[in-house]
């Protein structure tokens, strides 16, 4: 074969598939957050602003108005848009009230949990040794435990409300971090800065601040969104056992409780505040799965 064959020779073609149009919506929703930011900006809205946005007092009881359903069904009215509970109460108002439980448990519990984790994990990465078998073997230990059974267990031994439920869920979501953030400070405390910084007489508080905890900082945030989830649940199923949040203040967990015995005759009592429950959830983890394709480098040029 001549070297003018050869130069002249062309590539293959090479024929790609085009992107099936069903996987548009979901490309869409994993470049621009946008149902996670219009979930989660209601429900801050709805924490912040309930007493304008709640058309009726969420605890007044109106027996004359019990079990109607939402406006959109027989015999409902636009008075009660999402339809009363059996005892009369609006039960929209009850969900605009009831995302205050749900941002305040959610701010408490992931800053409390992340800033534990993140701190066990960064000792136990850096130091090694002794301080890292002891650290790890504590969050061995915590990560065994089934985090519902022994929630119960504390909650029915510790008197039930916001402060001690905020309490539980840290117990039982700190760990997470520690072992990530144990992993991403073994591979930093070897890296030339930090070694400089050690050479230069730099304390290991110093080098923790303006080092390592910069370099772990994004893995942090995406695990964090990703905790909301499970926080959201974890707080409902306690309130739904009557082991969590205690009325008269109201919690979609509670609410749950309260409609399973009506299930067969209320639908939207428990359907309503599990839609609820599930949306935030759901928004969540999106969230978590975008701040994580967009802080990874590998990912971003990948997508």
């Amino acid at each position: 074969m001549s070297s003018t064959e050869v130069l002249g020779a062309r590539r293959p073609v090479v024929l790609r598939r085009a992107p099936s149009p069903w996987l548009a919506p979901w490309r869409f929703v994993r470049r621009y957050p946008l149902f996670p930011a219009i979930i989660w900006g209601a429900v801050i809205v709805f924490a912040i602003a309930s007493p304008l946005i709640a058309p009726a007092d969420p605890f007044r009881q109106v027996l004359t108005d019990r079990l109607q359903p939402p406006a959109w069904s027989e015999g409902g009215s636009m008075k009660h848009v999402l339809g009363t509970d059996h005892l009369g109460r609006d039960v929209f108002s009850r969900i605009v009230y009831g995302s205050r439980v749900t941002v305040t448990v959610v701010l408490l519990t992931v800053t409390a949990s992340a800033a534990t984790g993140t701190f066990v994990g960064m000792l136990a990465g850096y130091f090694g040794g002794t301080v890292d078998a002891l650290l790890m073997r504590a969050v061995d230990f915590q990560i065994a435990l089934p985090a519902l059974l022994f929630g119960v267990m504390l909650s029915s031994v510790l008197e039930p409300g916001l402060r001690n439920v905020v309490v539980i869920i840290v117990l039982f979501t700190w760990a997470s971090f520690a072992r990530l953030v144990r992993a991403e400070v073994l591979s930093l405390r070897e890296r030339d800065y930090v070694l400089l910084a050690r050479a230069a007489g730099a304390g290991w508080v110093r080098i923790f601040v303006k080092h390592l905890f910069p370099g772990v900082l994004n893995t942090v945030m995406v695990l964090a969104t990703l905790e909301v989830s499970v926080v959201i649940i974890f707080e409902s199923s306690l309130s739904f056992l009557g082991l969590g949040i205690v009325p008269p203040t109201v919690s979609w967990g509670a609410m749950l409780a309260e409609g399973r015995e009506y299930m067969s005759v209320a639908w939207w009592l428990v359907t309503i505040p599990g839609l609820a429950i599930f949306s935030v959830a759901l928004a969540g983890n999106l969230f978590g799965d975008w701040l994580r394709d967009t802080l990874d480098p590998h990912l971003r040029r990948s997508a």
